[in-house]
């Protein structure tokens, strides 16, 4: 179980509130397990985002004009 709940990222203290006696095992796993899962939900959206603004092309001569562009685009979107 250790090793299991290693391998899905939970914490130490993750781990530990899953061997503590207290509960059903089953239910404090699924609890932590949809509390990852979002976790991970939002970290692929940040990483989606990171890698959208890493693959837009820049043609700007100038921070200023950079700056103003990524303005434009937030204001667009």
């Amino acid at each position: 179980m250790l090793e299991r709940a290693k391998a899905c990222g939970f914490t130490l203290k993750e781990i530990g509130i899953l061997l503590n006696d207290r509960g059903s095992h089953s239910a404090k796993w699924r609890r932590l397990a949809a509390q990852k899962i979002a976790e991970l939900d939002a970290v692929m959206e940040r990483i989606a985002a990171m890698k959208d603004l890493l693959q837009r092309r820049c043609d700007c001569a100038t921070t200023a004009e950079c700056g103003r562009c990524i303005q434009e685009s937030r204001e667009d979107g």
